[in-house]
């Protein structure tokens, strides 16, 4: 309000001072043209006469007109809405903002506080009410189903305790639920809090409006109508008709569960690997590769070698211990097969069915599933940032994950993928188990995986982003054949790390 004052106050007096230059402007061509006039010349004076008669009307205008504008804009509704109506509506949607920013860190307490308004009871006392009942009824009847009226008084006390126990427990699991569903509910209050700005110092307020990702000359030749048309109608309609309700459902669910605390890293048969911060490659040909190693104390190494058979072999090293694992589930211990599960010098190798586990005492594991093609390396959390390989840098930054073996940066995936190469000069090789893979590649492709609406994996797609290994699907020299069901292999893994259970596609399967 005083900011508008204000502004109307430098507004007069602007508006004041242009009027007074140009009435000093017409009175001088008024006193020119007068001058005009008075000498004796018939020409001059039907020259003179209609400028004089628009310099008297202005004069009139601008003494009388704009006096009377200004007093209709100070006592008009206009002014009355900007400085009254449009203030209070806007403190008034900025408050209600607040609120729900303020309720949606405390979801369940906004609940039971509407249950208090519905019901006109508190929802704390209605659950004690309901659990001193539920005991009292099971500690008069429990003593005659068991015969011995005697039990009476210690089952009272015992579910006395059982009723304190369970108090607590729902107290602190009610706790824990609100901080995360707080903690899962900060995405809508951030855009709750940029939804708009209000100063009162410099009486703005500011709106925040989708823009188009293309340049503005697009929107111009579409016109803001057909625009705002697009972003604010159609586009939520899309969104709406797109959303998967278990997906939504999972996406809840992975954010109030707890992050886990070790790092994984995946190798998929031969041809792809997903490093510990989530980038995922293809990898060249046949060529032997570094995948992973300790840096601190070398307590693992991970070779993927190369081999005469179409794949290659898995070499793990563990405290001067060898163990190599083939494609077909043939397991070497420092040369030598085994079929069964053993232990030495602190590396300890399990097998049970297509499952095969090879770990260390330092916290190292390798765990590979055969049916899925799918081999797993987890760190423990303490063992963070000690890893280097093609499998990237076990520290949470994905900044990093391109790090060449001197420490530096490579230049792009190319580069880093063959600075992780024991052999320098290396080919890329033909895609293996195609001929598997061509049956159903007309049935089951990248698009139908990753993309597609009713794609079999789409109820983690809120989880767990499609998008990467769609691209690296489609990029792939084996697209048409083994890639799309290897790469659903990592992807169903993956959701289940992340507590979405997911099966592998049926056509999967049966390749």
């Amino acid at each position: 309000m005083e900011s508008l004052q204000a502004a109307e106050a430098r507004a007069c007096l602007l508006g004041s001072r242009v009027r007074n230059k140009l009435l000093d402007k017409i009175r001088v061509l008024q006193r020119l043209l007068l001058e005009i006039r008075r000498q004796d010349n018939a020409l001059l004076w039907e020259m003179s006469e209609r400028p004089l008669r628009w310099a008297q009307k202005a004069e009139a205008l601008l003494v009388q007109r704009v006096a009377g504008a200004w007093a209709a804009w100070r006592k008009g509704v206009l002014r009355h809405s900007l400085t009254n109506r449009l203030p209070r509506c806007l403190e008034s949607l900025r408050h209600l903002s607040q609120q729900l920013q303020q309720e949606l860190k405390r979801p369940l307490a906004t609940l039971a506080g509407a249950y208090q308004d519905a019901t006109g009871r508190r929802l704390d006392a209605t659950w004690k009410e309901t659990v001193v009942l539920w005991s009292r009824k099971l500690a008069e009847q429990l003593p005659a189903v068991l015969e011995e009226h005697q039990l009476g008084a210690p089952l009272r006390a015992a579910l006395g305790a059982l009723t304190a126990a369970l108090d607590l427990v729902s107290q602190q699991m009610a706790q824990w639920a609100e901080s995360r569903l707080g903690a899962a509910l900060v995405g809508i209050r951030r855009r709750l809090a940029s939804l708009y700005k209000l100063s009162h110092g410099r009486c703005e307020v500011s709106v925040q409006l989708p823009l188009p990702r293309g340049a503005w000359s697009d929107v111009g030749g579409a016109g803001m109508v057909e625009f705002l048309l697009d972003e604010w109608l159609l586009r939520p309609m899309v969104t709406v008709a797109s959303l998967r309700p278990a997906a939504e459902l999972y996406r809840l669910k992975r954010r109030m569960m707890e992050s886990p605390f070790n790092h994984q890293a995946l190798l998929v048969s031969d041809q792809f690997a997903l490093s510990f911060d989530g980038r995922l490659y293809e990898l060249p040909g046949r060529c032997p590769l570094l995948l992973a190693r300790d840096l601190m104390g070398g307590s693992f190494t991970m070779v993927l070698s190369p081999n005469t058979a179409p794949e290659r072999t898995l070499l793990v090293e563990m405290s001067n211990t060898t163990v190599s694992i083939s494609p077909h589930g043939q397991v070497e211990m420092n040369c030598r097969e085994t079929d069964e599960s053993f232990s030495d010098s602190g590396v300890s190798v399990r097998r049970d069915g297509v499952l095969i586990q090879v770990s260390n005492q330092n916290g190292a594991l390798l765990s590979c599933d055969l049916s899925q093609e799918v081999c797993s390396l987890t760190l423990d959390g303490w063992q963070h940032g000690v890893s280097m390989g093609l499998l990237g840098t076990n520290d949470n930054e994905a900044g990093n994950e391109l790090t060449l073996p001197d420490g530096s940066q490579a230049d792009g995936e190319d580069h880093f993928l063959q600075s992780w190469q024991l052999k320098p000069h290396c080919r890329r090789g033909p895609c293996s188990n195609t001929s598997k893979a061509e049956a159903t590649s007309d049935l089951l492709s990248c698009a139908s995986l990753f993309s597609d609406l009713d794609s079999p994996l789409g109820s983690c797609f809120r989880v767990v982003d499609p998008g990467q290994f769609l691209a690296v699907c489609e990029r792939s020299r084996c697209h048409r054949g083994s890639a799309p069901c290897r790469l659903a292999a990592a992807f169903v893994h993956l959701c289940r790390r992340n507590y979405v259970p997911l099966d592998l596609p049926e056509l999967c399967v049966s390749v």
